[in-house]
């Protein structure tokens, strides 16, 4: 029996294994996918081949699916500017549209709640944001945003009510308006189970009586009917007595009069279309030019066209005529473009609308030029004529040829259009960093990437400079406000020629803009050697000379001008001042030639031509003047030289003396004047030889032989007369070398130098002409306001009646100070007339408010010492501003109370001298003193611990043995740290710095005392002990407890201390990772990580990175900040992975770990294991060696047509007994879903 059996299964097992069909699957190289935060090819969060993932670091990837990681995490996208919110947006490709993420996949987030957005009869669901938006694109549209209503449904029939009538809310109280404007659109009927509304479930306390009027007598409103005319939207409109609008004019007539008012009923049609000042029609057409207005009194239809516009002498066509309904025009202060835009002045839009005139001025500081175009009837898109009203309004500058031309189109007859552009200045200066002329000027005259032109003038190597054609405008004047040279300060000659007189205060922020034109040049000069010998100061210019010049600091000049409100300009009113540069000439005037009064010379050239004066090459750098050499000496001696070689050769060719012939001259000078004067000598001891030596010398023969009768006393040298003329010229040839040798190598040098300082532009003096800002229909600004005057000012700013006014006209006198006594109530004062003393005595540390007030908008200053003049003055009282009150709060130090201060103090009484000046520059000669009282004695009060730089109870990382703690107090003092409540003197531990003074004070008026502390770190092994710094919470810390306690500089100390603790914590450690060893492909991956001990027993932070980096690189875990972190991985293809983790718990204690394992792929179908039957249950069960699904069936059939059969765990499948025969498929759960085939005879 027993051999039957194992017959039986052996047979099986055939079968089995005859049905198994073996495939051959050619190897395919293995792709690990994952999360691409970017692609190569620029799409975000992707799960794809990770191969495929953008190799920038800064994009990150993961093994993960997009939905499992940190960085692509679906959340809500939120739009700020359009007000829209995108759903199911990963963080990546929000930061692509420069949104707003928030981690809430349904965007319920407070930005995105929706609601109802109306406008006029138009609605719809929006995003408050977005509806401000669009809402904000219509002038005259109001906001309305309804947030109760959620759906469309409501949301569009909101604004569907909008039929006209009456609406009457109580007897007497009527309304003429919409449904909607009644208050019934919100009303909603409740509805059956078909939608249906159900009667009575709408109800209201108001009445609608749609197409009446409030004025019909049926509805008994306290309204008489036609009672005065008005405009309603764009037509003439009879009221009632209560304000609401009835319907169109027709006329005064009463038939017309009963016609308008069609019985109390809405009139559909007027039945006529107004002309402009229509007396029988009141309905206007804006297409055909006409809308209501107020015209002589009368509302009538008005002409749309505006009339009498504002006139500008500056404009195209700014000629004060009228304007075409829409039409725009520009209007200028003066001359503009190729940098002729005075400081202060702005370009204006002028615009036609509904009949008015409307000034809308481009932005401030020329930030924005107006550019104006023409077309026949129609606007146009052309940039505008401004460049004809350059040329026509500036006649230096007619022939001036520039692509420009091209840029502006010409102006015509008919519609103008004209618009404010932004002014892009800024490129200029880059078109002079090329080399040649062309180059720039090509550069410079792009008009499609800049506003500039090729200015011919300045300081450069090309034939001139880029710069802005509408320089911008600068903030020229300082926050403190320039001050004023005193109209009674003079100067004598003689100063204005060593130096320059300040005029100026702190400088202004367009200093920086206007020092990129500053120019420094050194200037050489040369003395001769005869000149230095014989003490003579006759010094030449060899070097640079160029730089003391009128033209080299004017074409300076010209391009300081051209950057903006920088030099010497006009302003908008056309008052020119010359401060905004300055030239500087240093060296010894007496002595070089140095010109005088260069200063004034250059300031007089520009007044008159600002901008084209002169194109002069920038000056020579590193080198200074040479000393002349040997080549300026053999240029100078080139004559000597040559006679002496002449002589030279011409003797050697005689004689064959070369060098001999150098010295011809000179010897044949010596020896025949030698023998000369032998015989003259002889002749006259003799009778006779002085006649013959004379005779000799011109007969040619030797004067030995006219001397003596014929003896050779020359020793063989035969000259002639002709020969002694040409040693003669030899000696001056020499004499000449010789001097000209001294006048070179013992000549000498020396430098000077010429300066050209640009700087923002200086206002005029005073205050005169402030008001003309106000003249006129262009508005004024701060800019304009502080060009026309120094004492220029805005009052009523923000609102929109800004004045520019000069604080105190024809003021002359410098403001008058007093004591503000209601600022300083709290105080008990005694004012004299020279100032006030404070009687009270005031306790250190106390602060103290100090007030003043001038008679005038004044800037204020104070010092400790008497007799300081107001520019002198070191401190601001209270700030540096003009105003009419100023306020000064500090605290006195306790050091004031000693009793050495006090005598220092004259007793007790602590003075500071105030001095003010106004902004026409008037300051104070007179001191005004303010004495304060101090209390006699020492500080009672103790110091106070305020704050600490590390919060109380922090958590520190078990690596931590010292914390670094910083405390602030109230006043300077010493401090002392104890782990023992113990006193001040008691405790052990000092602090290790400490503020001493009042001077030491942090810049939130505190004192700060730095402590190193000492950590004690958590032992499990004594966690059962109790010490001084008892163990609370949790066995894996240890809190350090410490007490604080300091003495100030008066001696007082602490009697309770500033109790501190920090808690010091175990290391984090990372006491699982997963997985681990093999894993299958097809198989879902989870990293897993659990900590514990560290800060909170655990909770930490937790990253991960295919790569060794910091854990600040790391990507987050999308499950962490507890003790368990998940991080799921879809199937990995075979291959070992490798990850590093990271995690970081509170306290900064940090922790790493590494998770390797390996993938590898699952190629082997499922095996049988056993096969059996129970023929009593009537079950056929398998078992396969792995996981599984099984089907079966009689006959062969494809995987998934089968009979699914039983199974719990994958493992042991089962299906019912009845057939013959069991053809059974199994497919493991692999990623390659591998299938075996089995034929079983039960």
């Amino acid at each position: 029996m027993g051999l039957l059996k194992e017959k039986a299964m052996f047979l099986i097992f055939l079968i089995v294994v005859s049905s198994f069909s073996f495939v051959n699957i050619p190897e395919t190289k293995a792709q690990q996918l994952g999360c691409c935060e970017k692609t190569k090819g620029g799409e975000f969060c992707q799960y794809t081949d990770l191969d495929n993932c953008d190799p920038n670091p800064n994009y990150l990837k993961t093994p993960a699916t997009c939905e499992e990681s940190s960085f692509c995490v679906l959340g809500c996208c939120f739009d700020s500017d359009s007000g829209e919110c995108f759903k199911q947006t990963s963080k990546a490709e929000c930061e692509r549209k420069e949104g707003t993420w928030e981690n809430s996949p349904t965007c319920e987030i407070q930005q995105c709640q929706v609601g109802c957005c109306q406008l006029s009869n138009e609605a719809f669901i929006s995003t408050l944001t977005k509806c401000k938006q669009i809402t904000s694109q219509y002038e005259n549209v109001e906001l309305k945003f309804d947030a109760s209503i959620q759906d469309e449904f409501s949301c569009v029939n909101s604004v569907r009510t909008g039929d006209f009538g009456c609406c009457v809310r109580a007897e007497g109280d009527c309304s003429f308006s919409t449904r909607a404007e009644c208050g019934l659109e919100s009303i909603r009927p409740e509805l059956d189970e078909e939608g249906n509304p159900i009667a009575g479930s709408q109800t209201s306390e108001a009445a609608f009586y749609e197409g009446a009027l409030c004025s019909d007598d049926a509805l008994k409103c306290n309204a008489a009917k036609q009672q005065k005319l008005g405009c309603y939207n764009e037509d003439v409109y009879w009221f009632d007595s209560e304000g609401n609008p009835e319907n169109v004019f027709l006329g005064e007539s009463a038939e017309a009069k009963s016609r308008s008012y069609n019985n109390g009923r809405v009139l559909e049609e007027p039945g006529c279309v107004a002309s402009p000042g229509d007396n029988n029609c009141g309905n206007c057409d804006y297409t055909d030019g006409t809308i209501c207005g107020e015209e002589n009194g009368k509302f009538r239809c008005i002409d749309l066209t505006c009339e009498d516009t504002t006139k500008s002498s500056f404009g195209p066509d700014a000629t004060g005529g009228d304007k075409d309904n829409g039409e725009s025009w520009c209007i200028y202060d003066g001359n503009v473009g190729f940098g002729r835009d005075t400081v202060g002045s702005r370009h204006f839009r002028g615009v036609c609308l509904n009949g008015e005139e409307v000034i809308e001025p481009c932005r401030d500081f020329r930030e924005e030029y107006c550019t104006q175009s023409f077309s026949n009837g129609e606007a146009t898109t052309d940039y505008g004529s401004i460049n004809k009203l350059f040329t026509e309004n500036l006649p230096q500058l007619t022939g001036y040829s520039s692509p420009l031309s091209n840029l502006f189109a010409q102006p015509g007859s008919g519609y103008s259009e004209a618009a404010c552009k932004e002014n892009r200045f800024d490129s200029c200066a880059q078109c002079n960093e090329f080399s040649s002329t062309s180059d720039a000027r090509e550069c410079c005259e792009e008009n499609a990437y800049r506003d500039c032109f090729f200015l011919e003038s300045g300081v450069t190597e090309r034939g001139g400079t880029c710069v802005p054609l509408v320089p911008p405008g600068l903030r020229f004047w300082s926050d403190a406000s320039a001050s004023v040279l005193d109209s009674k300060q003079t100067a004598t000659q003689d100063d204005k020629e060593k130096t320059t007189i300040n005029r100026e205060a702190p400088s202004a922020p367009g200093d920086d803009v206007c020092s990129a034109a500053n120019i420094d040049c050194e200037v050489g000069f040369t003395r001769s050697g005869w000149d230095h010998i014989l003490g003579k100061s006759k010094w030449e210019c060899t070097y640079n000379c160029e730089c003391l010049k009128e033209d080299f600091f004017a074409a300076a000049h010209s391009v300081c001008r051209s950057l903006g409100d920088c030099g010497s300009y006009y302003n908008w009113q056309g008052v020119f001042t010359e401060g905004g540069f300055d030239v500087k000439v240093n060296g010894p005037k007496g002595e070089l030639a140095i010109p005088d009064k260069i200063r004034d010379k250059v300031r007089a050239r520009i007044r008159d031509d600002l901008l084209r004066d002169a194109l002069v090459r920038p000056p020579k750098e590193g080198g200074g003047p040479d000393k002349p050499g040997f080549g300026d000496f053999f240029k100078r001696s080139a004559i000597p030289i040559g006679l002496i070689l002449t002589s030279g050769i011409l003797t050697a060719a005689a004689k064959g003396n070369f060098f001999g012939g150098l010295l011809y001259g000179p010897h044949f000078l010596i020896t025949q004047t030698s023998s000369l004067l032998t015989g003259v000598f002889t002749g006259f001891a003799g009778g006779s030889g002085s006649s013959k030596a004379l005779n000799s010398l011109f007969s040619g023969a030797p004067i030995s032989q006219g001397a003596s009768g014929g003896t050779q006393a020359g020793a063989g040298v035969a000259t002639t007369a002709g020969g002694y003329i040409w040693g003669t010229v030899q000696v001056v040839a020499w004499g000449w070398l010789i001097y000209e040798a001294i006048d070179v190598f013992a000549s000498d040098t020396r430098t000077a130098s010429g300066t050209f300082l640009c700087k923002s532009w200086e206002a005029p003096d005073g205050g005169n002409d402030c008001e003309k800002c106000n003249e006129g229909e262009l508005p004024c600004s701060e800019y304009r306001c502080k060009a026309l005057g120094k004492a220029c000012a805005i009052v009523n700013e923000g609102t929109d009646r800004e004045l520019c006014v000069n604080k105190l006209p024809n003021d002359a006198s410098p403001p008058r100070i007093s004591a503000d006594k209601e600022a300083m109530k709290e105080l008990k004062i005694s004012e004299q007339r020279s100032g006030f003393t404070v009687t009270e005595r005031v306790p250190a540390f106390t602060p103290v408010e100090l007030a003043i007030i001038t008679s005038e908008p004044a800037q204020c200053k104070f010092s400790n010492n008497p007799g300081i003049e107001f520019d002198e003055m070191e401190f601001d009282f209270g700030n540096s501003i003009f105003d009419f009150k100023h306020n000064l709060t500090f605290s006195l130090s306790s050091e004031l109370t000693t009793e050495q201060a006090l005598q220092i103090t004259n007793g007790g009484q602590y003075s500071i001298y105030a001095r003010c000046k106004d902004s026409n520059g008037n300051p104070n000669r007179a001191d005004y003193a303010i004495k304060f009282g101090i209390q006699k004695g020492p500080d009672l009060s103790v110091p106070q611990i305020l704050d600490t730089s590390i919060k109380s109870g922090a958590f520190v990382a078990n690596n931590i043995e010292k914390v670094n703690l910083d405390v602030f107090l109230n006043e300077p003092a010493q401090c002392k740290w104890d782990t023992r409540d113990l006193d001040y003197d008691s405790m052990k531990n000092n602090f290790k710095v400490c503020a001493q003074t009042g001077f030491n004070v942090t810049f939130s008026g505190n004192y700060k005392c730095t402590a190193e502390l000492d950590v004690v770190k958590p032992d499990l092994n004594l966690v059962s002990e109790n010490t001084s710094n008892e163990t609370e919470g949790s066995v894996n810390t240890k809190q350090n407890t410490y007490y604080f306690k300091c003495k100030d500089n008066a001696g007082n100390k602490n009697i309770q201390s500033y109790r501190y603790s920090v808690v010091s914590t175990l290391p984090l450690n990372i006491t699982n990772i997963e997985p681990s060893g093999l894993l299958r492909t097809g198989t879902n991956i989870e990293l897993k990580v659990e900590t514990s001990n560290g800060a909170e027993n655990g909770i930490a932070i937790c990253g991960y990175s295919q790569e060794d980096v910091a854990i600040g690189h790391m990507i987050e875990f999308s499950n962490t900040n507890a003790i368990t972190h998940i991080q799921p991985l879809p199937p990995q293809e075979e291959g070992n992975y490798e990850f590093f983790v990271g995690c970081i718990d509170k306290a900064g204690n940090v922790a790493g770990e590494k998770i390797e394992f390996t993938v590898e792929r699952d190629d082997k179908a499922p095996e049988l294991v056993f096969v059996t039957k129970d023929t009593q249950l009537g079950v056929l069960s398998i078992k396969t060696d792995e996981a599984a699904e099984c089907e079966f069936a009689e006959s062969d059939f494809p995987f998934g047509r089968g009979n699914p059969m039983a199974s719990t765990n994958n493992l042991d499948h089962d299906a019912a007994l009845g057939n013959d025969l069991y053809i059974i498929k199994c497919r493991d759960l692999s990623i390659d879903k591998n299938e075996a085939t089995f034929r079983i005879v039960p």
